[in-house]
């Protein structure tokens, strides 16, 4: 149970690391 929490947080952390990149990518376009 433990381990499918910390997947669950690295996959949002992940998710919102992608996102903040494709922001910073349409901020420099």
């Amino acid at each position: 149970m433990k381990m499918k929490r910390s997947l669950h947080l690295g996959t949002s952390i992940h998710r919102l690391q992608f996102m903040f990149l494709s922001f910073r990518k349409l901020e420099t376009d």
